[in-house]
């Protein structure tokens, strides 16, 4: 974003020598100026408004509009996103940084574990995730945003990957025993 300029300094520091006295001078050139800033405002202000990093309410729901994302009663934090998703779908190449890219915003997660499966198949698997939106939506962005033919498969786990109980180096649920069936951990959940 533009810093604003400050038309009435500028002026005064741009003024040769010879006129830096000049009073009447510099109120005729200040009733000029003074338009001059009120425009450099106002188109300020339009930056400021039409910038998706700073749009709110129904600036947010215009640029809505234009990318064909519906609010759906989304906050504005949680719509900018979905939005600044939308489009990373668009500019997608649907390679697999795109993929893990949008994945991962929406998925609100720190670490996406990514599996290829021959010949066009891959998974991703969202550590410890807080998604923004409903399943629906993220399902939708990545559908839209991958390769034609290639199938995905999105999961999600809130737990540590699975081990052996016994097993004294992970820091893990585990498997359950026999003796203890109610014990360890749970299996991924399955998005798409």
């Amino acid at each position: 974003m533009a810093t604003p300029i400050d038309h009435e300094a500028l002026m005064n520091q741009r003024l040769m020598t010879q006129y830096k006295n000049a009073t009447n001078l510099k109120k005729i050139l200040g009733t000029f100026i003074d338009q001059v800033q009120d425009l450099e405002d106002v188109l300020q202000g339009y930056n400021t408004e039409t910038a998706l990093s700073t749009a709110t309410g129904q600036q947010l729901d215009n640029m809505g509009k234009i990318l064909n994302v519906p609010r759906s009663g989304y906050s504005d934090s949680v719509y900018r996103i979905i939005l600044y998703t939308k489009i990373a779908q668009i500019f997608s190449e649907g390679n697999i940084e795109n993929l893990i890219s949008i994945y991962k915003t929406l998925m609100g997660a720190n670490v996406i574990e990514l599996n290829e499966q021959y010949p066009a198949s891959i998974t991703l698997l969202a550590r410890d995730p807080s998604p923004i939106g409903d399943e629906s939506l993220i399902v939708v962005a990545i559908r839209e945003a991958k390769l034609a033919g290639v199938e995905v498969a999105l999961m999600y786990s809130t737990t540590p990957a699975f081990a052996f109980l016994a097993d004294p180096d992970t820091n893990t649920d585990g498997f359950s025993s026999v003796s203890a069936p109610t014990t360890g951990g749970i299996l991924s959940s399955v998005l798409y």
